[in-house]
């Protein structure tokens, strides 16, 4: 996934707001995966579509099938296959005679997130639908009108999907349900002077748009309800969901863009590394939420905030995390991680 990928590090033309992006992008998912009481319905609303926008605009057209296929090997299959067994492990020693191992091993591979009771690739879904999206746009013309014709039909999909009430956890359909997200990745890579224009604005614009977008997203995300992508939910109207997920990710961009100029190693590590914080980030996170939730703190609104805050060194905690494992099993972060 390029939104969990790097371009090479050693290009004078790094996108610096990327790995910033990715970064805040990283914070806000494990923070909604720590059961908010009041913040749910925001974080939800745009810290998935942030990494489908960010994906597809990293996202170029090869033109050799070879090429494109080893790095989608490379880079998405083998990390996915890999980091879904390991972190199913448990669950499969557990299952090695009741039959649920197999179906587990076939959850992984089949991209649900879980069948039923038996474990998947739980959080990687999202890798597999971006390896799903890749396909897609690969092999379609490069055509913005073939573009837009694509994200009405995933558009008319996700209407069908609603209106049946599915539930199928499973990273095909959430890649559909996505592709409006990501195909505006794609064509916004046809307005990166507009991007860099406004990265040479004041830090002044720069906050007053990142607050008036959350705070958007905060009420419209409110009424929407909780939109958990991973089950293919959208909340109460779709047209909110898309919208705040838009919009959510314009608030991040705002936010990446004041430390634009800002080429931190702790902030390149976590961006080269999201794949690997992805899976692991619930695990790191359990003994902070664990000891917060024995405090028993009353105000919710206070706890969601500690709840931030235990997210952000969670998150920490991985920089020295990836910085071993890219000396030592650098295949699980991809190629472009060898000149940090």
């Amino acid at each position: 996934m390029e939104s969990l990928k790097n371009p090479p590090l050693t290009t004078p033309k790094r996108k610096i707001y990327i790995d910033w992006m990715k970064a805040f992008g990283m914070l806000f998912i494990i923070w909604g995966h720590c059961k908010l009481q009041i913040f749910s319905p925001f974080v939800y609303a745009f810290s998935v579509p942030i990494f489908f926008v960010v994906s597809g605009f990293l996202t170029k057209k090869d033109e050799n099938h070879n090429v494109f296929f080893t790095k989608l090997f490379w880079n998405y299959i083998v990390p996915f296959i890999v980091l879904a067994i390991v972190k199913d492990l448990k669950f499969l020693f557990e299952h090695t005679s009741d039959g649920k191992f197999l179906w587990s091993v076939l959850a992984i591979f089949g991209g649900f997130h879980s069948i039923g009771d038996v474990a998947g690739c739980l959080t990687l879904w999202f890798v597999y639908s971006i390896m799903i999206l890749k396909i897609i746009f690969h092999f379609i013309p490069k055509n913005k009108y073939i573009y837009l014709l694509i994200i009405c039909i995933s558009i008319m999909f996700t209407l069908i999907y609603r209106y049946f009430q599915l539930k199928m956890y499973w990273g095909v359909t959430n890649a559909i349900i996505g592709l409006p997200f990501f195909f505006f990745g794609v064509l916004l890579q046809n307005y990166n002077d507009y991007i860099e224009k406004f990265n040479e604005k004041g830090r002044l614009i720069k906050i007053i748009s990142f607050l008036l977008s959350f705070a958007s997203v905060w009420f419209i995300a409110n009424y929407n309800g909780e939109t958990y992508l991973y089950k293919g939910d959208c909340g109460k109207n779709l047209l909110f969901c898309y919208l705040i997920g838009f919009v959510g990710t314009f608030g991040v961009f705002a936010l990446s863009s004041i430390f634009y100029k800002r080429n931190l190693k702790p902030i390149l590590l976590i961006s080269i590394g999201t794949l690997v914080i992805l899976t692991f980030h619930q695990d790191v996170n359990h003994p902070f939420l664990k000891l917060v939730n024995n405090i028993g703190i009353e105000n919710l609104y206070l706890l969601d905030i500690i709840k931030l805050i235990c997210s952000l060194l969670s998150l920490s905690l991985f920089v020295p995390i990836i910085l071993i494992i890219k000396k030592f099993l650098p295949f699980l972060i991809g190629k472009r991680a060898k000149s940090i």
